[in-house]
């Protein structure tokens, strides 16, 4: 469903040039991802856009602008979630502007729940959230952030010991910042344990059809630190596992069926330590996703060899009762701000994920 035409308040009308680009966006966004149909399908999208936060206010960003990001650029961006039924989105930080001003050029009939801003040196000032179609799906009334109990979180602690990140030691360009830096490390291996940004967890409805999303951003490194970064992933699943285990005598509710976690694992590859601590807890992966480009570059051109964003759910029957027909991503700077300088500061390094579900039949 393309974008809805909203008028804006206190700016000029849109430019030529970009009223063009939008146009053979939605041309683009036709082709790539499937149309959104009434009671028979379900569209799910992630995505990872970066620094979402402030906004130029200008139709062209000019050289030294910051935010580089601009009232175009966030016509782009809502032109693209138009095209699914709901979005995890995750990098938005603590200044809402752009956040809202995209869910106002959606429409009157977009919905946005969100997270608190995760404070502390490691959670980023990080929010995550949901932008749905109020049209397709509804929110069902359940939502919290995922916490680990004492006896988790001793444990993850340990591990944690065990596998240090290299940004464990301490950074900065002045002493102050390097103190600073050191005393953050400090307070975490003394106190630490929960995820870094807790993952964000909403229920919804669609076709009447109850389901579950669960948002994450586990902790970034490199190929040196997947041990670390896979004993988070393993937390991550035994929290989910404990979601949607049913009390005994009882029933599986709507608060506890179709529970799919999606956003970004950080992962380095579909078979690395990350995914691997998922499937050891049970659960697994989109297979319809195995191999599709999800992260690019400022000097342009999709990182293929990245699995950084995922779709995984748990094996066990009865799981995830609704039949997948197909995935993918859309790789945007092969439409918008090719060959522009630092474009993902302007959409994203990102992007976005999707999975398409049939609804009928489930």
């Amino acid at each position: 469903m393309p974008l809805q035409s909203v008028e804006l308040r206190n700016v000029e009308a849109m430019p030529p040039d970009i009223a063009e680009t939008l146009l053979s966006l939605g041309d683009a966004l036709d082709e790539a991802v499937p149309a959104r149909v009434l009671d028979r399908n379900l569209l799910i999208g992630t995505w990872n856009i970066r620094q979402l936060g402030g906004f130029t206010g200008k139709w062209h960003t000019a050289p030294g602008d910051s935010p580089k990001r601009n009232l175009a650029d966030l016509h782009y961006i809502a032109e693209i979630i138009s095209r699914f039924d709901v979005v995890a989105v995750q990098e938005t930080r603590d200044d809402l502007a752009a956040l809202r001003l995209i869910v106002q050029l959606l429409g009157p009939e977009w919905g946005l729940l969100l997270s608190d801003v995760t404070h502390g040196a490691k959670g980023n000032q990080e929010r995550l959230g949901y932008i749905f179609d109020l049209r397709r799906v509804k929110p069902s009334g359940l939502v919290g952030e995922l916490v680990a109990p004492p006896e988790d979180l001793k444990e993850l602690r340990e591990l944690r010991r065990a596998h240090p990140l290299p940004s464990d030691t301490p950074t900065g360009r002045t002493p102050e910042e390097r103190a600073k830096s050191k005393a953050a490390i400090e307070l975490e291996r003394e106190f630490g344990g929960q995820l870094d940004r807790t993952p964000y967890l909403a229920s919804f409805k669609t076709a009447g059809r109850p389901f579950m999303l669960a948002t994450v951003h586990l902790v970034w490194g490199d190929v040196s630190d997947l041990d670390r970064r896979a004993d988070e992933a393993g937390l991550l699943a035994k929290l989910l596992a404990a979601t949607v285990e049913t009390p005994k005598g009882g029933a599986v509710d709507e608060f506890r069926s179709n529970l799919i976690a999606l956003g970004d694992l950080n992962a380095t590859a579909d078979d690395d330590p990350i995914i691997g601590a998922l499937r050891s807890a049970g659960m697994v992966t989109a297979s319809e996703l195995a191999g599709v480009p999800r992260t690019t570059n400022d000097k342009g051109g999709p990182s293929d060899k990245i699995a950084y964003d995922q779709f995984a759910w748990f094996s066990k029957p009865g799981s995830l009762n609704f039949p997948r027909v197909g995935g993918g991503s859309f790789p945007w700077d092969t439409h918008v701000l090719q060959g522009v300088a630092s474009n993902t500061f302007r959409i994203s390094d990102h992007y976005p994920l999707w999975m398409e579900f049939d609804v009928e039949a489930a």
